[in-house]
């Protein structure tokens, strides 16, 4: 399967943008006791500590009333680390019902696939897209949810579409050439242009008015 197991690049994925700002790469966050459970959770997330540590501050800072949506995309990602797949993703989902992040949702849709749950995510990759056409990556994944399903016409079409909006895109040229060559699928034929009729003993050709 040419989705590759996406646990341990989660974090860099989903968190770095919110967490770049908390610490550089030689410092180390502190726990605050504190500091609030979204703060705590965010630390221990950024720290790497072990999912016995970032699993109960996490799903504190989840519970909070009126808590920023984001605890939820902490907690999916402290499930996890932890192995608990199917907790996880259903954070992630929650987290997506309240934002319509289209980076959650591919990541989510990636998980889906690698357990197999192609229906699940072809709706999701086609709900972002429809609200995010120009969404390069979810094009692509879709053409690897044709592909894996042996849908040729939806894996062209979600190939094709990423290689219209970024040419060159290599996920996208990989995954095309992988399903041409293994799953039969046929590339559309480009189209003949034929010149107009001739005149007779192959005179100079008509012009449209004159056929």
């Amino acid at each position: 399967m040419k989705i590759r197991s996406l646990a341990p690049a989660l974090a860099a994925a989903l968190l770095t943008a919110s967490l770049a700002a908390c610490a550089t790469d030689q410092e180390k966050v502190v726990l605050v006791p504190t500091a609030s459970a979204l703060e705590q959770c965010k630390a221990a997330l950024l720290n790497a500590e072990p999912p016995q540590t970032t699993i109960p501050l996490c799903q504190r800072a989840a519970s909070t009333p009126g808590i920023d949506p984001a605890a939820h995309l902490y907690l999916g990602q402290a499930l996890l680390s932890g192995g608990l797949r199917p907790e996880a993703k259903a954070e992630y989902a929650l987290y997506i019902s309240l934002t319509g992040a289209p980076d959650a949702a591919v990541t989510l849709a990636k998980l889906q696939i690698e357990d197999g749950e192609l229906t699940q995510a072809q709706v999701l990759v086609e709900h972002t897209l429809s609200h995010n056409p120009s969404y390069v990556e979810a094009h692509e994944l879709l053409g690897e949810i044709g592909r894996l399903r042996h849908d040729c016409r939806l894996a062209l079409a979600g190939y094709d579409g990423a290689l219209r909006l970024s040419p060159g895109y290599g996920p996208a040229m990989e995954g095309k050439a992988l399903l041409l060559r293994t799953v039969g699928c046929a590339a559309p034929a480009a189209p003949v242009i034929k010149g107009g009729p001739t005149l007779q003993g192959g005179a100079k050709a008509l012009r449209p008015d004159q056929w």
